[in-house]
């Protein structure tokens, strides 16, 4: 049973005590439902976030790292880098001592073009695959590097980079070592 002075109350003054009871509830319900205060901030608090991620969704191609086996077992490290949309292209690859993920990623940029360097625009507009991939032994990839090694095959040979099923022909020389 309600109390007399409840009893005489009309709808609309249920009503307004209804939202005055609610209203100062709300900030009791807001601080309780509120994250926890973070700790203080001082000059030596990092500022570094927990996952950055620099191609965005936006960005006009995929880039993919991935490690390849070869023959004996030994993976090379590979950057994968395609316009968004390509599918059944010819491919690139280059074999390289010179860091494939810093090849395959010259400026902090959305458009492919920008990313890749310069002798690989027109192929990259073509929607050629490019792939850039560490020699043995060079910064990512496994294995032992050697200055020149032994040719016991010819030097071009086919590849196929199980990630797309893209099929392609890799051929090439430098001063410090065979492809």
């Amino acid at each position: 049973m309600l109390p007399q002075s409840a009893a005489r109350l009309s709808h609309p003054a249920m009503t307004k005590l209804a939202l005055k009871l609610t209203a100062s509830l709300l900030p009791l319900l807001a601080i309780a439902a509120a994250p926890p205060a973070p700790g203080p901030v001082t000059a030596m608090t990092p500022d570094v976030v927990t996952k950055y991620e620099q191609v965005k969704p936006w960005a006009d191609f995929v880039r993919r790292e991935v490690m390849i086996p070869m023959r004996d077992g030994t993976k090379l490290y590979t950057v994968i880098v395609f316009k968004k949309g390509t599918t059944n292209a010819p491919m690139l690859l280059t074999r390289s001592p010179y860091d494939a993920h810093g090849d395959a990623f010259r400026n902090a940029s959305q458009r492919i073009q920008d990313i890749l360097p310069a002798m690989y625009k027109e192929f990259a507009e073509d929607n050629y695959i490019i792939a850039i991939q560490d020699i043995r032994g060079m910064h990512r990839s496994q294995g032992t590097w050697v200055l020149t090694r032994p040719i016991i095959e010819p030097v071009y040979r086919a590849v196929l980079i199980p990630v797309l099923g893209a099929f392609g022909l890799m051929f090439g020389l430098w001063y410090s070592g065979l492809a």
